[in-house]
């Protein structure tokens, strides 16, 4: 049984590994890596390609400087830590960034098996409904042969799937996405002195890098640059705006009620765009070529997206489409800069997403330590690295935030596998809790029918069933009216004692079949705890007060029966019963009303309790499912 295991070895993972070796008791943790051996992003390995971020910004040096896996302790181990100061440079090359990251990720080749595809992961469910780890199943590229581990945790780190603008690009090898330039585009176009012609669909960076590659690299080429917008667009990196990767923004974006505006409003940070230095350089290239005389060797399809593309024998048909209409290319190639999407794989993961909680729009809920918030019946964890844009910010998916992540993610692991004592429980849930007072206060007067609970000092334990009307004027926090038969055996052992006062609301029993998603059984209810000490009353003229405030607040309607003080009955009842008043000391509202499940499951059983609640009291089960 592993405490973690991680799917994925990229550099999301890698610096989880690095976080738990640091960590207190570190975990006992596995990864599996689908790839043969450790690979960040080859394809775009160019020559000449620099980082886009401080090499300060690696796997650990923002969380730990004095970290032995850190881009300076890479250098040091290599020997070129007095020549890379020499170079002045805070960004060093792409290729040696990734020697760096595959650096650290030897340190943990022991528990780290190459290879290993994994093709499901399913909960162990136990004979008491709970699935407290779950069963990973894996395939191995040198045997065939399928291998099966058990974990508690599971560190979900895919990394990005190419978008390949799905209907449009065919499969061919003259169509190339940029995750596999390096490795297709010399073989397919392996004479750099032919007349060639390209179109490069995007316009990010990684579009501008493979413009100014193939124009260096094949100097008769044409590239036309199919671009969603007027032109390239510069990267806003000034310091100001590139402190939205700080790792204090994510507090500040996962609480955050405008997360859609914070990510729209950040995009000009990471997507498409690119390198102002870059994109003067393209233009520089473009300017030397009228210099010379020569035709544009790179056009700007502006404002235009890819209509289709047909793979034939003696080419590439594309038809681009624009504000002026469509346009067709015959091209000797295509390449995709159009990025990549980052999902849970609904395959790999088809049993455990039914008892996974999302939005009103969908999405997975994510906590702030990037575990999937699931269903009661599921404590193994699921986290992710890199799934949580929405949530957490902008730099999810960047290198900038992995030091800080990797540590969250490896302490919520650590915490959540030492269990807690008896006394560190927490019961009732806080997500049970009625924090405002004034729906507490109302559910009094609307259900002042009551269970009042006493013992005596042999720890003889007495309840009566009976209304208590509420005086929100008297008292710090009110005062409850009640009374009681006189030949009642709680009556001796209730004045000046403590007691408790159980009010019981709305409550219905929610079948399954109430649900939209896959749950057991259970049992919604409105009920308010209410501690404080007894006055017996000795006035016979405040108890027919209080009596008579049970007609006035049970029934406050025009022309109700009101009780007459000087009605000649009560003088022969009176002898018979025992009034008292209870000080309110404490008042608890415990509404378990489906918190934890999803907004639709949610609302489908606050139907059912509003339909069990009388009609009077449906605005009042409307209102707390607002809360």
């Amino acid at each position: 049984m592993l405490d973690l295991l991680g799917i994925g070895f990229g550099p999301s993972n890698v610096a989880l590994a690095a976080a738990i070796a640091e960590g207190e008791n570190p975990s006992r943790s596995l990864f599996l890596e689908a790839k043969e051996r450790f690979g960040w992003h080859p394809g775009m390995l160019l020559d000449g390609a620099r980082m886009q971020i401080s090499f300060l910004k690696d796997l650990v040096t923002l969380r730990n400087p004095e970290s032995p896996y850190s881009f300076l302790a890479y250098l040091k181990a290599k020997g070129r830590l007095e020549e890379f100061a020499n170079l002045r440079e805070f960004y060093p090359s792409r290729i040696e960034f990734q020697d760096y990251l595959r650096w650290v990720a030897g340190y943990f080749e022991h528990q780290t098996v190459f290879g290993a595809r994994v093709t499901s992961v399913s909960p162990d469910f136990g004979i008491d409904g709970m699935a407290r780890s779950f069963t990973v199943r894996a395939e191995l590229a040198n045997s065939g042969e399928y291998v099966t581990y058990q974990a508690r945790n599971v560190v979900y780190a895919p990394g990005g799937t190419p978008n390949r603008v799905a209907g449009v690009a065919p499969r061919d090898e003259r169509v190339i996405h940029t995750a596999e330039f390096l490795e297709r585009f010399p073989k397919s176009f392996p004479d750099r002195s032919a007349d060639l012609s390209f179109a490069v669909v995007g316009g990010g960076q990684s579009a501008a890098e493979i413009i100014e590659y193939i124009l260096a690299k094949y100097p008769l080429s044409r590239v036309h640059a199919v671009l969603p917008g007027y032109s390239f667009r510069p990267a806003d990196d000034s310091p100001y705006s590139n402190e939205v990767f700080f790792s204090a923004e994510v507090d500040g974006h996962f609480a955050a009620h405008d997360r859609a505006a914070r990510l729209a409003e950040a995009r000009s940070t990471n997507y498409g765009v690119v390198d102002l230095d870059l994109i003067e350089d393209l233009y520089r290239m473009g300017y030397e070529d009228q210099v010379r005389g020569n035709v544009p060797r790179l056009v700007l399809c502006r404002s235009s997206r890819l209509l289709s593309a047909d793979a034939g024998p003696s080419g590439i048909g594309v038809t681009v489409g624009g504000p002026e209409g469509s346009r067709s290319l015959n091209l000797d190639g295509l390449v995709l800069a159009t990025g990549y999407h980052r999902e849970l794989d609904p395959e790999m993961f088809r049993d455990v997403i039914p008892h996974l909680r999302r939005n009103e729009s969908g999405n997975f809920l994510v906590s702030r330590a990037y575990r999937a918030d699931s269903a009661p019946e599921l404590t193994a964890g699921i986290y992710f690295q890199g799934l949580a844009e929405l949530s957490h910010g902008i730099g999810d998916t960047l290198l900038s935030l992995l030091p800080f992540r990797s540590a969250e993610i490896a302490e919520d692991v650590r915490q959540r596998s030492e269990a807690p004592s008896v006394d560190e429980v927490e019961y009732p849930p806080a997500r049970h809790i009625e924090p405002d007072r004034a729906t507490i206060l109302e559910t009094l007067q609307r259900f002042p029918l009551a269970t009042l609970i006493s013992s005596d000092d042999e720890s003889e334990v007495f309840a009566t069933h009976l209304p208590l009307i509420l005086d929100r004027e008297r008292g710090e926090q009110g005062v409850l009216f009640g009374h009681l038969d006189v030949g009642n055996p709680q009556v001796p052992n209730l004045n000046g004692r403590r007691v408790l006062a159980v009010f019981h609301g709305p409550n219905s029993y929610i079948s399954p079949r109430t649900y939209a998603t896959d749950q057991l059984p259970t049992w919604n209810y409105v009920a308010v705890h209410v501690r404080g000490h007894v006055r017996v009353l000795e006035n016979q003229d405040q108890v027919v007060s209080g009596l008579a405030s049970i007609s006035e607040k049970a029934d406050p309607s025009d022309g109700a029966y009101r009780l007459d003080e000087n009605d000649s009955r009560i003088e022969k009842l009176i002898g018979g019963i025992v009034g008292f008043e209870l000080d309110i000391e404490s008042l608890t509202g415990r509404f378990k009303l489906s918190q934890d499940r999803n907004d639709e499951d949610r609302k489908r059983a606050m139907a059912v309790l509003r339909e069990g609640a009388g009609e009077e009291h449906h605005d009042f089960v409307a209102r707390i499912h607002q809360q």
